[in-house]
């Protein structure tokens, strides 16, 4: 464990940039295969060319 990197937040950052980078790369996959996003973070938004929708909850 880096406890330097611990203690600044580091290891934090790198986490959220890899799932920042992940998002990306599934985001730019849907939008070439046409396909939908289905999703509760309105963020999404920010993609041009990304199709998405709130999913539509039973109840």
């Amino acid at each position: 464990m880096d406890v330097a990197a611990e203690a600044d937040g580091t290891d934090d950052l790198t986490a959220f940039d890899d799932a920042i980078r992940h998002i990306r790369i599934l985001s730019a996959i849907a939008i070439e295969h046409g396909a939908t996003w289905i999703t509760l973070d309105r963020d999404f938004a920010r993609f041009p060319g990304l199709r998405w929708e709130v999913p539509r909850l039973a109840g």
